[in-house]
């Protein structure tokens, strides 16, 4: 139907919004094209100060947006089909980063390769309205060296991570379930394993609590989770514990 005429600088990846009919572009030099994919018009251009590491089409609620991974570590929201940024927010240091959407288009997880920093979810709907004294909405998985990752497509909010099992190098798969806590005028990410989660016989009554930054009014919303009377709270200083307890029980993460 139509070719694309010659780039400056090699096509290294594309996304699609099926119902725009539109077609976004990164090349080598971090330039950002948006096509009509019906005649091949260009319809906006943006340069990023990098090469890309990574990009994400969002199809949201409120529009469409693209979330592309600089090879700095940062993470820009453009809007589409204008291409103008909404947000930007530091990622990690490291020039390879993979993005993945949910499938409702709320939670974007984000992590490094080869990396002993913890994957990253955002909630989107804070990277689309930015506040000047807030970063976004995210909290950090306490998994090590995350090397795949995907979300279930019949469950929106339950992200499944393949990661490195503490010193040992063997690979496991932890899954979470994400759900966003409004509190007064904060929203939290609550994350815990699903119910499913297999568990020994000995330890079929423990679940756990992981806090962050926790807020007054999200502690005490935290203290009326329903669960029995030897739940264990931890706290930010026994995060080496964490692997063992996600074997036997809930976790929930608070930032």
């Amino acid at each position: 139907i139509w070719s694309s005429p010659l780039q400056p600088a090699p096509l290294v990846n594309l996304v699609t919004y099926p119902q725009l009919q539109l077609v976004a572009t990164v090349d080598q030099q971090g330039l950002i094209k948006v096509w009509k994919a019906e005649t091949g018009w260009e319809w906006a251009s943006f340069c990023l100060p990098t090469s890309c590491s990574a990009v994400e089409a969002c199809d949201h609620p409120e529009g469409s947006f693209l979330l592309v991974a600089c090879a700095e570590g940062t993470l820009y929201t453009l809007t589409v089909p204008q291409l103008q940024v909404v947000s930007k927010v530091t990622l990690f240091p490291s020039p390879f980063v993979c993005l993945l959407c949910s499938p409702d288009r709320q939670w974007l997880f984000a992590s490094a390769h080869n990396s002993d920093l913890g994957p990253k979810v955002f909630y989107t709907r804070s990277l689309l309205h930015p506040s000047e004294d807030e970063l976004p909405v995210s909290t950090t998985l306490t998994v090590r060296l995350s090397s795949k990752a995907c979300w279930a497509p019949d469950e929106a909010a339950r992200l499944t991570v393949m990661h490195r099992n503490g010193s040992v190098r063997q690979l496991v798969v932890t899954t979470f379930e994400l759900k966003a806590m409004k509190s007064r005028d904060r929203v939290s990410i609550l994350g815990k394993s699903p119910p499913c989660w297999p568990r020994s016989a000995h330890h079929q009554h423990h679940s756990v609590v992981f806090l962050g930054r926790v807020s007054v009014s999200l502690l005490n919303t935290c203290s009326s989770l329903p669960g029995p009377p030897e739940s264990q709270v931890i706290g930010m200083g026994h995060c080496a514990q964490l692997e063992q307890f996600l074997r036997i029980g809930s976790c929930c993460f608070m930032t």
